[in-house]
């Protein structure tokens, strides 16, 4: 259903209740693998019990009583806005041009297992090839068993299937692309004036598309804003920027002992946090959770090893 929708509507947020845990006896279930939708047509896969969260709806006034708030779990607002900022990118769509040109991305810099979704080579991959991979139609093509879309609806797959593989195999990994809480985390000491100054850590992990990142603003991924829910930074430039800073000897000293729950999205000290090992692509797949009462973790044999 969800891909009918996505197929032949302009519904800007589809939201699918109990695809996976349904029968937990948790009512929210936080995904330890950070990749168990990643094939899903749907833009949010949540639980009967998420529903009633304010935080999925873009209230956070009940976070102090209830910290849940799960990084990879974009809120109905940011999905619907995403959605806008990508139909207006969509609106004079060249089908057949290169994706990764559109987006400024080196092909060279992607792992095989982030271009799973796709049979061509990604230096060759079209909207149009987006929108006819295991992300979007499925049935396609002429001939037996095929099908025909309009250029309307070919258009509106495309930019969806593109919001799907940069927010689940491109982003989750933090290697071509960061994220700003990842980012910060790893080059803490551009943005904070002391390893103990948590807050600016989390500021900065709340800062939009249209915000200022200071020094790093110049590492700020433009290309991918119509695409992706939240502010996003190539590595590469960010990584000479922190080396930059290095050099100019302006960086605090010391090392940072905290990290970034994924649970509650904000930085924690390390002896409030667990880690667990995800199934994101890269050398990046170990992440940290505070771990809350009331919630299951799932698989859960992955916070045992």
């Amino acid at each position: 259903m969800a891909r009918q929708l996505r197929s032949y509507t302009a519904a800007p947020a589809i939201v699918v209740v109990n695809m996976f845990w349904a029968r937990h006896a948790r009512p929210k279930v936080f995904d330890l693998t950070l990749n168990q939708n990643a094939t899903a047509i749907a833009d949010l896969t949540i639980t009967a019990g998420e529903l009633a969260d304010d935080m999925l709806w873009g209230n956070d006034a009940g976070r102090d009583d209830s910290p849940y708030r799960p990084w990879q779990r974009a809120t109905i607002p940011e999905v619907v806005e995403t959605f806008r900022r990508s139909t207006e990118a969509g609106a004079n769509l060249n089908l057949d041009a290169s994706v990764l040109t559109e987006l400024d991305i080196d092909a060279s810099r992607l792992m095989p297992s982030q271009l799973d979704p796709f049979s061509k080579s990604p230096e060759t991959l079209t909207f149009r090839d987006f929108a006819d991979s295991s992300l979007g139609f499925k049935y396609t093509g002429g001939g037996e068993g095929g099908a025909t879309h309009d250029d309307s609806c070919v258009t509106a797959m495309a930019i969806s299937a593109i919001r799907r593989w940069l927010e689940r195999f491109v982003v989750p990994s933090q290697t071509v692309l960061l994220d700003a809480p990842h980012l910060a985390e790893r080059y803490w000491r551009v943005i904070s004036a002391a390893s103990s100054d948590l807050s600016a850590l989390d500021r900065f992990a709340k800062l939009g598309w249209d915000d200022d990142f200071d020094a790093m603003q110049p590492a700020l991924k433009k290309t991918a804003e119509p695409y992706v829910v939240r502010p996003v930074f190539d590595d590469t430039a960010a990584r000479k920027l922190a080396a930059a800073q290095s050099r100019l000897n302006v960086e605090p000293s010391g090392s940072l002992d905290a990290a970034f729950a994924e649970d509650t999205s904000r930085f924690r000290l390390l002896d409030e946090l667990v880690q667990f090992p995800t199934d994101v692509s890269g050398e990046f797949k170990y992440r940290w959770l505070e771990g809350l009462e009331g919630i299951g973790y799932e698989p859960s044999n992955r916070l045992l090893l």
